[in-house]
């Protein structure tokens, strides 16, 4: 009873605490309580009143609220005053109190006490306007009123315009705590105190001076430009100042002329003097024209300027292409070669005297000739007896001898016939023998044996058993290419190589490995085995290494502990620890227990591993439709659009900052705002300034810039006035000259000139020679409405466009056309003549076309070469292919010559058409009595036994790879060797291991094993040492007890 007691006291003391630590902490906003929130706040507040009771109360019906303090949002609440008809547990009586629920994190609680309703209240609407809710029973349930209200039921809206705050004439607007001021054209600010400098976006251009006035300003403008931001440049080309047609360019405060050609000055009023300097040359006199001038050349030159020289070479006279050179009023000829006279027409006789000797014949040619000689002689003078051993026709080496007209051969050993072509068999009889094939070589053979035969004529079998292949002490015996060997006892294979293996099949057990020895074998047991073949398993459990009560199971080598539930191990010496893995989680402490453990939660966790994490958003803290997202000991409310705060609880000012402009008041909305605009401003944020030049009131394309209830007018060039509807008058005063009549345009004006001028002000006498209607270089001269034109040689007519026929009549010859020119003509000749009127026959023969000491004769239009011996073709320029079909033998290159060819042979072959091998065993380069076999380019020596190499100049080295076995030293012989054997070995190579069990040094019964100048021998059970000769003393230590007798046996004991 005592501890019930103590227990409701402690419950007591916690709810009487938390109503009075509660209501102080600033409230959040809460949607309306539910009926379960109402219960547990009329729980604590029945508990407090009777801290003995136990209360679990019933509400009956709906309660009634008095008094709500709303919220940051909508809906949503700080505080309550309600009313509510319960019983405190079942059983008691009903019970009608009023109380109050306050807000808190997010959850609603009960604070202050129970109360009896006041009659006022009964029945009545609740009240909203209440900041908070009092903690009473009374008719005032309020607690002050919200910020902008007063009064006793908080209903008065405070006036913020009263007094007024608005500054410089502006209209205050009163709203909920707030004011805005409705400003004057041309203030701003808050309460419209500050003067709107309408100089700061600096509207004045081109380097005007911006003086500010109230809702306006005026600009001070630069030299050039007017208007009301000085943007207009003064147009400088009105009037026209250029003259002759040039073009005007305005500028700021000027013009600049950019001239017709012909003109130049400030206003192209001066015409340039193409003479100067004078561009006529070589004495001609110049003429100055408007942008042109005429060149009156001296008797000799033509041309525009004068400096082109009459060409007394078109048409060329010199004859047979030799070159002109003009003069003045005359030419030159410079001859080719074999040509003379003034215009070359002659031809040298170079026969005379007559260069060809031997009495050949000399043809003359144009500069050269060529000689006809008499059989047997060549060359360009036929002087050289032709060498009938060049090419030379002699084969294999043979030497050459010229005759007339023929050759004979000498030919080299071991060739025969005319040219030496034919090699002489030296295989015919066959010298080789026991089947071998016979080569044929140059004054030589080569035999190529059978299998097992070697010398020259293959006649010596060769010893197989030499060097000895056998091993291991075996005996050779030579076959025909083969050999027997006879192994000695243990031995086996084609060379008595292979010991015979005692491991297989494999005696040893249990995974031991087997080491093959003579006749013999040894196993090496796998851990946790003995025995000769590894057949015993040692006991791992004796002594037993389990601990605390662990049942011990022995395995092969090794053995397995089953130990009692709560330990581990090897050995079951350790306590299994429950915190490793460690099973808490989300950063909790593990304690480890006796096949269990216990978590110590961080902050915001709860479960037996921690792994839950505690709800914060149960109940939800978050207010006006905000989405709660549960953290760790924390929540995050996602506020819906207009409202902010940890809570979401504040609605966000989107009026500040202010986005109103020029002026405007704003009026926050919930995630929106309102501009109240001031007089001339449009738009959301009031920035748009009301067009004036929408419609546009400016005339005949001029730009419209709009102003402050106001526009101003950019005329286009020609217009004036307010809104450009004036054109202005660009004939006054009269640009036009010469008395030409001026017809106003828009910008512009148009000149009517009298007969005989031209141009934009009628200024320019019309110039009858430009466009030049002289045609062919005449020159032509101005005149009055008219021209004359002076006619360059060969022209005539009015024009000068008709070319003079120097064609009629006709002065071409043999079917020539002639082609008319200008003051001369041409001929286009029939094939085969030439010349001016085409009356010379052309020499087809000059220059000679044929080649190579050919004759060339003359034809109409064509020639023909009678050719030097060794070529053909047209021009005899082909030199006849001797390589055609190719004489050359033996993959030789064949080198084309003049009635000739060169072979250049490959390696190891000669002669005229690389038919002979040079024979590479001549001298014999074998040493060592090794037989040469000749080859091509190359020579092979077949050694005599025990030498290597290709001239067989090596001995062989026996010892190389070392035959010797087990660490002997080897000993190189002549096709042999000798093995010094170390200790324990023996035989031809030392690969036999001297058996030092025999005969068998071991003693009662025990097994000998070889080993390499040794042995090891395995005692019988009760037997020790070397030999094991030694009986066991198992008497020592003494087994016997209580004074017992010990008598020593073989592996036993005896206690009397």
């Amino acid at each position: 009873m005592e501890s019930v007691c103590s227990k409701k006291h402690s419950l007591f003391l916690f709810a009487l605490s938390l109503s009075f630590i509660i209501h102080p902490i600033a409230a959040q906003d809460c949607s309306l309580p539910n009926n379960n929130d109402i219960r547990t706040a009329l729980r604590l507040l029945l508990l407090i009143d009777d801290p003995i009771g136990l209360p679990n109360p019933t509400i009956f019906g709906s309660v009634q609220y008095v008094c709500m303090a709303q919220g940051d949002t909508i809906n949503t609440y700080t505080s309550l005053s309600l009313v509510a008809t319960y019983t405190p547990n079942p059983g008691q009586p009903e019970a009608t109190s009023i109380f109050q629920m306050g807000c808190v994190s997010g959850g609603w609680y009960g604070y202050g006490g129970l109360d009896t309703p006041h009659a006022s209240v009964i029945g009545a609407a609740p009240r909203i306007d209440c900041s908070d809710c009092r903690n009473s029973g009374g008719n005032d349930r309020c607690v002050g009123c919200i910020e902008g209200y007063t009064g006793d039921d908080c209903s008065n809206n405070i006036d913020d315009c009263d007094p007024n705050p608005c500054n410089n004439g502006a209209s205050c607007m009163d709203k909920v705590a707030n004011y805005s001021c409705i400003c004057l054209d041309g203030y701003t600010g808050r309460n419209c105190s500050i003067e709107i400098n309408e100089c700061d976006t600096n509207p004045c251009q081109n380097g005007a001076t911006c003086t500010d006035q109230v809702a306006d300003y005026s600009c001070t403008c630069a030299q050039g430009y007017t208007g009301k931001n000085c943007s207009t440049n003064i147009n400088d080309c009105s009037p026209n100042p250029c003259q002759n047609g040039a073009t005007c360019t305005d500028q700021v405060a000027d013009y600049s002329c950019t001239c017709a050609q012909g003109y130049t000055g400030k206003n192209c009023s001066t015409n340039i003097n193409d003479c100067s300097p004078n561009p006529c040359q070589n004495g001609a006199t110049c003429t100055d024209q408007v942008a042109d001038y005429n060149c009156l050349c001296v008797q000799g030159y033509t041309g525009k300027n004068c400096n082109t020289n009459i060409d007394d070479c078109n048409p060329n006279p010199c004859q047979n292409d030799a070159t002109c050179t003009d003069q003045v009023a005359d030419y030159s000829c410079t001859c080719a070669q074999g040509y003379t006279g003034k215009n070359c027409s002659t031809n040298i006789n170079d026969c005379s005297p007559n260069p060809c000797q031997n009495d050949a014949t000399c043809t003359d040619q144009v500069a050269d000739y060529s000689c006809t000689c008499a059989q047997g002689y060549t060359g360009k003078n036929c002087s050289t007896n032709i060498n009938d051993c060049s090419p030379n026709p002699c084969q294999n080496g043979a030497t050459c001898t010229d005759q007339v007209a023929d050759y004979s051969c000498t030919c080299a050993q071991g060739y025969t016939g005319k040219n030496c072509s034919t090699n002489i068999n030296d295989c015919s009889p066959n010298p080789c023998q026991n089947g071998a094939t016979c080569t044929d070589q140059v004054a030589d053979y080569s035999c190529t044996c059978a299998q097992g035969y070697t010398g020259k004529n293959c006649s010596t079998n060769i010893n197989d058993c030499s060097p000895n292949p056998c091993q291991n002490g075996a005996t050779c015996t030579d076959q025909v290419a083969d050999y027997n060997c006879l192994c000695v006892q243990g031995y086996t294979g084609k060379n008595c190589n292979t010991n015979i293996d005692d491991c297989n099949p494999n005696p040893c057990q249990n995974g031991a490995t087997c080491t093959d020895q003579v006749a013999d074998y040894n196993c090496q047991c796998v851990q946790g085995y003995t025995g000769k073949n590894c057949s015993t398993n040692i006991n791992d459990c004796n002594p037993n290494p389990c601990q605390n009560g662990a049942t011990c199971t022995d395995q092969v080598a090794d053995y397995n502990c089953q130990c009692v539930q709560g330990y581990t191990g090897k050995n079951c010496s350790t306590n299994i620890n429950d915190c490793s893995p460690n099973p808490c989680q989300n950063g909790a402490m593990c304690t480890d227990q006796v096949a269990d453990y216990s978590c110590t939660c961080a902050q915001g966790y709860t479960g037996k591993n921690c792994s839950t994490n505690i709800n914060d958003c149960s109940p939800n803290p978050c207010h006006n439709g905000a989405t709660c997202t549960d953290q760790v000991a924390d929540y995050n409310c996602q506020c819906v659009q207009g409202y902010t705060g940890k809570n979401c609880s504040t609605n966000i000012n989107d009026c500040n900052p202010n986005q109103c402009q020029n002026g405007a008041t704003c009026t926050d909305q919930v995630a929106d705002y309102n501009c109240q605009c001031v007089q001339g401003y449009t738009g959301k944020n009031c920035s748009t300034n009301i067009n004036d030049c929408n419609p546009n009131p400016c005339q005949n394309g001029a730009t419209c810039t709009d102003q402050v209830a106001d526009y101003s007018c950019t005329c286009v060039q020609g217009y004036t006035g307010k809104n450009c509807s004036t054109n202005i008058n660009d004939c006054s005063p009269n640009p036009c000259q010469n008395g030409a009549t001026c017809t106003d345009q828009v910008a512009d004006y148009n000149c009517q000139c009298v007969q005989g001028y031209t141009g934009k002000n009628c200024s320019t006498n019309i110039n009858d020679c430009s466009p030049n209607p002289c045609q062919n270089g005449a020159t032509c001269t101005d005149q009055v409405a008219d021209y004359n034109c002076q006619c360059a040689q060969g022209y005539t007519g009015k024009n000068c466009s008709t070319n003079i026929n120097n064609c009629n009549p006709n002065p071409c010859q043999n079917g020539a056309t002639c082609t008319d020119q200008v003051a001369d003509y041409n001929c286009q000749c029939a094939q085969g003549y030439t010349g001016k009127n085409c009356s010379t026959n052309i020499n087809d023969c000059n220059p000679n076309p044929c080649q190579n000491g050919a004759t060339c004769t003359d034809q109409v239009a064509d020639y023909n070469c009678q050719c030097a011996q060794g070529y053909t073709g047209k021009n005899c320029s082909t030199n006849i292919n001797n390589c055609n079909p190719n004489p050359c033998q033996n993959g030789a290159t064949c080198t084309d010559q003049v009635a000739d060819y060169n072979c250049q042979c490959a390696q190891g072959y000669t002669g005229k058409n690389c038919s002979t091998n040079i024979n590479d065993c001549n001298p014999n380069p074998c040493q060592n009595g090794a037989t040469c076999t000749d080859q091509v380019a190359d020579y092979n020596c077949q050694c005599a036994q025990g030498y290597t190499g290709k001239n067989c100049s090596t001995n062989i080295n026996d010892c190389n790879p070392n035959p010797c076995q087990n660490g002997a030293t080897c000993t190189d012989q002549v096709a042999d060797y000798n093995c010094q054997c170390v200790q324990g070995y023996t035989g031809k190579n030392c690969s036999t291991n001297i058996n030092d069990c025999n005969p068998n040094p071991c003693q009662n019964g025990a097994t000998c094993t070889d080993q390499v100048a040794d042995y090891n021998c395995q005692c019988a059970q009760g037997y020790t040492g070397k030999n094991c000769s030694t009986n066991i003393n198992d008497c020592n230590p003494n087994p016997c007890q209580n004074g017992a007798t010990c008598t020593d046996q073989v592996a036993d004991y005896n206690c009397q």
